[in-house]
């Protein structure tokens, strides 16, 4: 459930359309297409690890600094992580309730 940030999107609390910030690092993006197998839009199974690996030796080999995007890319992929766990607690089967048998002869005997 990690997904690609559009630069506006409806706030529901604010009832209006909302610019997003940019993050730190201009490579969180990547990383987070890498880490959904490629796609910004529809998450496919990819390697969050290889993403983040990838990100590092991008940020280094552009001499940037690397802490900045690695915090908002760690908070990223938590956010992620608690999207995810609530939808498996949402989805999870709830409990059958089981009522006890109706006692019809008991019932039938009141009215005679």
């Amino acid at each position: 459930t990690l997904l690609g940030q559009p630069c506006q999107f409806y706030d529901v609390k604010l009832e209006r359309v909302v610019r997003q910030t940019a993050p730190k690092c201009p490579l969180i993006e990547d990383a987070v297409s890498e880490a959904c197998g490629g796609s910004l839009e529809f998450s496919h199974l990819g390697s969050a690890a290889g993403a983040v690996r990838g990100h590092r030796r991008r940020v280094e080999a552009l001499a940037m600094d690397y802490l900045p995007g690695a915090r908002d890319l760690l908070k990223r992929l938590e956010q992620a992580s608690d999207a995810m766990s609530k939808v498996l607690t949402a989805s999870a089967p709830k409990p059958k309730v089981t009522l006890p048998k109706l006692e019809l002869e008991f019932i039938s005997e009141i009215g005679r």
